[in-house]
């Protein structure tokens, strides 16, 4: 794809950058969800076009790491992937000399859950998350058999239980240190997904007094039109994060 590049780390990530105005000192991040079970493309980068408009500083990651995509984390869990991704945007900010705070991570479903992780387990300024996942274990099995395997291993492997366990609860246990993102969130009750994965997240966020936004559409009808709803929601939420309008109190 024109403009890609490769970042060289613990493992080697695909990506797109694109330099906004200077002056705007603020990068956006966006990552990548599944592609469609019958899409000839296996990885592909979301949002490009709907962002196109947005003149601040830009960073696409591409998740190709396994068949379709494994969440950024790496191979049985190994995490390689997670470490050369914030090493990329970290480098990123340094070089526009953006700060954490000014960082915003963004995405839906499987980029939706990137979104989450990388903006609470990094401290990252403000997430902008549609229709993501949280039991991923739970989903991957179910929905994703060839992400399990790379994820996962061998279901009779000594260790698998282990990373299953461990990678249904990640997404939980981000929220057990202090949470210093602006927290946008949207789903549907119509998604299926709303139920297994974004209500019970939504329920500890309310447990632990963890002040965010969530947005549920009446109009989304499933989990798929998330595509089409998360763009509008974000547009006009996204103006609070770039004139600073902060929604955390710290």
């Amino acid at each position: 794809m024109q403009g890609e590049k490769i970042y060289s780390s613990d493992k080697d990530v695909k990506y797109i950058f694109k330099e906004g105005n200077k002056s705007v000192n603020k990068l956006i991040v966006i990552f990548s969800g599944y592609a469609s079970k019958d899409s000839k493309i296996k990885h592909k980068y979301n949002y490009m076009n709907i962002l196109s408009d947005t003149n601040v500083h830009k960073l696409y990651i591409l998740d190709d790491n396994g068949e379709t995509g494994s969440y950024y984390f790496g191979q049985y869990l190994n995490f390689d992937v997670d470490s050369s991704v914030i090493s990329l945007i970290l480098m990123t900010a340094r070089n526009y000399s953006i700060s954490l705070e000014n960082i915003i991570t963004l995405g839906s479903s499987k980029g939706g859950t990137a979104a989450l992780y990388f903006g609470l387990k990094y401290k990252l300024g403000a997430i902008f998350a549609g229709a993501f996942q949280t039991k991923i274990a739970d989903l991957i099995t179910m929905r994703r058999p060839e992400s399990t395997d790379f994820l996962l291993g061998d279901a009779n492997s000594k260790d698998y239980n282990k990373r299953y366990n461990q990678l249904n609860s990640i997404m939980f246990n981000l929220l057990n240190s202090p949470v210093l993102s602006n927290l946008y969130l949207i789903s549907s009750e119509n998604d299926w997904q709303y139920e297994i994965h974004v209500k019970p997240f939504i329920d500890k966020l309310n447990q632990l007094s963890i002040n965010h936004d969530i947005y549920l559409s009446p109009d989304m009808q499933n989990h798929s039109e998330i595509s089409i709803y998360f763009p509008q929601y974000f547009r006009k939420k996204l103006i609070n994060e770039l004139f600073n309008i902060h929604m955390v109190v710290l």
